[in-house]
């Protein structure tokens, strides 16, 4: 902990950390920390297992976008709205200057209530990103 204060997750044994904060806000800890679990090979499901994240993951690395820590950023905001300790308008696309980045958080924040209501187009979390990432981060 002393070495990486603000959060980390580690996978042997599955766990995540925080330090305290002057504004705590444990769902916007456990959304970012949390979903990087969701990606880990030791207890979650690695995204290379998806179908398209080849090229979704070629696509990120030509923009230098990190698919995992985009996901986990959206998702800190996510898990903070549901909880209701942020506002429902609350956009960490705000908050990111990387344009290809903000590009892809935009369409991951701004077709969320379609990944909620359609969980046969998006059966899990790794696959929305994988579409948003082909779509997003496709234009020039």
């Amino acid at each position: 902990m002393p070495f990486h204060p603000s959060g980390s997750g580690n996978y042997s044994p599955p766990a995540i950390f925080s330090s305290l904060f002057d504004k705590p806000n444990l769902p916007w800890f456990l959304g970012h920390e949390g979903s990087h679990l969701i990606w880990s090979e030791a207890v979650g499901t690695p995204l290379a297992t998806q179908p398209g994240a080849q090229a979704a993951v070629a696509l990120a690395q030509s923009r230098k976008v990190d698919l995992e820590e985009t996901m986990c950023l959206c998702m800190q905001v996510k898990t903070s709205i549901a909880c209701g300790l942020s506002k429902p308008d609350r956009r960490i696309s705000d908050n990111v200057s990387d344009p290809s980045q903000k590009r892809l958080l935009v369409a991951m924040e701004d077709d969320w209530p379609a990944y909620l209501a359609h969980p046969d187009r998006w059966p899990n979390l790794q696959r929305y990103v994988i579409d948003k990432a082909m779509t997003a981060l496709a234009a020039p």
